[in-house]
């Protein structure tokens, strides 16, 4: 078990670890950080090369992400609050009852501050969820359950929320800045020989990997993300978008998934938007809603076929 943020992520990846390539150990080593606190003792001495080994695989792994967080400089996205759309825009519903807003991501701002190349470089998106039933992201019938938007930039003045839409599931308004930061796979991407799996220290491999990214909740748009339950969402959005249910035992059994499985890797991590008190966001308990977008969309400035699956401790 280890804590990302202000809460707790399950399970211990140690268990989820597999594969038959073996790391080598020893080489060029890290120092690792003990924690004076715990009052916890040096490690044995296979425990420290097994986690210099996953760090070391995991170094050339990373990948730059925007961290999004409550800092001064210009603002990147704004959570909650009411939306800036333009007049000639509807406010998008499911089914005839309002989705919530959650976020406008000023996308001039997010290349300022070095944000990813395939989003493009001007304009706002505007994110909206059904926060009253919060599908998951595992049925493909959960497609109509939320909604972004590109336009050129935002209205003069904001919509009021329209009759229908719960005011408990309006959230309040929060500006965040954005910064660059350098994020990691978890083990469950990393193919370690058991020895290795067996060995290493989770807690200090999870430091390394959390080192760039804060103490607040995890807003984030691209690298890779903090998953809670599972780290294959590319995977699991590519299949579920394509209509294969990936909510029961026997979801990776369908005989369509050999020929869609190479699509995974089309996937980005458009924005993570993590549960929040000062928003008012609580996505199930203490989870994330992370929104995936194929790259060749998003370069087209298409968000229409975008992806959202929701996570939860």
């Amino acid at each position: 078990m280890t804590l990302r943020g202000t809460r707790h992520f399950l399970p211990d990846r140690r268990h989820l670890i597999g594969g038959a390539a073996a790391l080598v150990l020893g080489g060029p080593g890290v120092v690792l950080a003990q924690s004076v606190a715990s009052g916890r003792q040096e490690p044995p001495q296979e425990e420290a090369a097994a986690t210099r080994a996953v760090i070391e695989a995991l170094k050339p792994l990373a990948r730059p992400a925007i961290v999004l967080e409550d800092a001064s400089g210009r603002m990147v996205l704004r959570l909650g609050g009411s939306p800036r759309l333009p007049a000639s825009i509807a406010w998008p519903d499911r089914k005839g009852r309002p989705l919530s807003f959650v976020a406008e991501l000023d996308l001039a701002a997010l290349r300022a501050v070095g944000g990813p190349d395939w989003l493009p470089a001007s304009g706002v998106l505007h994110l909206f969820f059904d926060a009253e039933d919060e599908p998951w992201g595992f049925d493909p019938a959960d497609h109509d359950g939320w909604k972004v938007l590109l336009t050129d930039g935002v209205a003069a003045g904001t919509r009021p929320p329209p009759p229908g839409l719960s005011r408990d599931r309006i959230f309040a308004p929060v500006l965040l800045a954005g910064r660059s930061a350098l994020t990691y796979p978890t083990t469950e991407r990393v193919t370690l020989s058991p020895e290795v799996g067996r060995a290493f220290d989770f807690e200090t491999v999870q430091a390394f990997m959390d080192a760039e990214l804060g103490e607040g909740p995890r807003h984030q748009v691209g690298g890779y993300p903090s998953p809670i339950q599972g780290d294959g969402m590319e995977l699991e959005a590519q299949l579920a978008s394509n209509g294969i249910y990936m909510g029961g035992p026997d979801s990776y059994s369908d005989e369509r998934i050999a020929a869609l499985e190479p699509g995974a890797a089309d996937w980005r991590l458009l924005l993570q938007v993590d549960s929040d008190d000062s928003a008012g966001i609580m996505w199930g308990d203490t989870g994330a809603l992370f929104v995936w977008v194929r790259e060749q969309d998003a370069r087209a400035g298409d968000f229409s076929r975008v992806w959202m699956i929701v996570q939860s401790a």
